[in-house]
């Protein structure tokens, strides 16, 4: 589907003082949006509180940035964002062996300040560990983002209210995402994988096998009677579906031992997530 903004829109939301925007006015700002156009109060004498909201639609008004929409199967609900860094994060939450729920722009944070005026804050991801820990996630191309004045004293104040419920604010750079090259590799492809659809009877059996211990994956693609070319792409629907796990920073061959996955031990709702 293609929405058309008529030219005159575009100019009037350009033409918006910096404050009015979200995202701020250059594209790498951090996603925040201001009641007023005034400049922003300090945020760590302010009010705060965080909560669940309902994602926004992204449009880009007249940007030639990349905006990605895809129906998560580890979650189960549509995951979009915008720009390429938060693409590869999502990629990463999807696949990361130790990974549970996710929500991309599912949460916001309020300032409330001294004078009445309002300032939110959108982080990109929040995520759940495989240990039930919250994460709250914000991430840029490397770090020279997070040290700019502006967006450090922000990130700061979210750091401080968010840790009052015991959640753990990330920053994440691209650089680090792009660090470990296997990895990348082998998120992206079984980011691709996962999304294809995987038959139920060797979901069920893969639980079967792996319940006894880890097996290699030449092994397991025998006991699930899966031909040698569609190994792979199996054993990565099944670790976005938490069935299965390895080591994504290994090389994929065929002695690479496959495990079950990890159970999340506390299960927290990122639906209902309010501070």
């Amino acid at each position: 589907m293609t929405t058309t903004v008529p030219t005159a829109n575009i100019d009037q939301f350009n033409a918006l003082p910096a404050a009015c925007r979200c995202g701020g006015g250059r594209s790498h700002d951090v996603y925040w949006r201001a009641t007023d156009p005034s400049p922003l109060t300090d945020p760590a004498t302010a009010r705060f509180a965080f909560r669940t909201v309902e994602p926004e639609r992204t449009v880009n008004f007249g940007r030639k940035r990349l905006t990605f929409a895809f129906h998560s199967v580890r979650t189960g609900h549509v995951q979009q964002g915008e720009g390429p860094w938060e693409l590869l994060l999502a990629k990463h939450l999807e696949t990361t062996p130790d990974g549970g729920p996710y929500r991309l722009h599912g949460h916001r944070a309020w300032f409330t300040h001294e004078d009445g005026s309002v300032t939110t804050y959108g982080p990109d991801a929040v995520w759940c560990d495989a240990n039930g820990h919250v994460v709250c996630g914000e991430v840029k191309a490397s770090d020279t983002y997070f040290t700019e004045p502006a967006t450090a004293a922000l990130l700061t104040a979210v750091e401080k209210g968010l840790a009052t419920a015991g959640i753990r604010l990330a920053r994440i750079t691209g650089d680090a995402l792009c660090a470990d090259r296997r990895r990348r590799f082998n998120v992206c492809r079984a980011f691709a994988d996962g999304l294809g659809r995987l038959d139920v009877h060797i979901e069920q059996q893969a639980r079967d096998v792996l319940a006894g211990g880890s097996v290699p994956l030449a092994r397991l693609g025998e006991r699930l009677e899966v031909a040698d070319a569609d190994r792979v792409r199996v054993v990565n629907s099944l670790l976005v579906r938490r069935v299965a796990s390895y080591d994504l920073s290994a090389g994929v061959t065929p002695d690479l031992e496959i495990s079950a996955a990890r159970p999340i031990q506390e299960d927290r709702r990122l639906e209902s997530l309010t501070i």
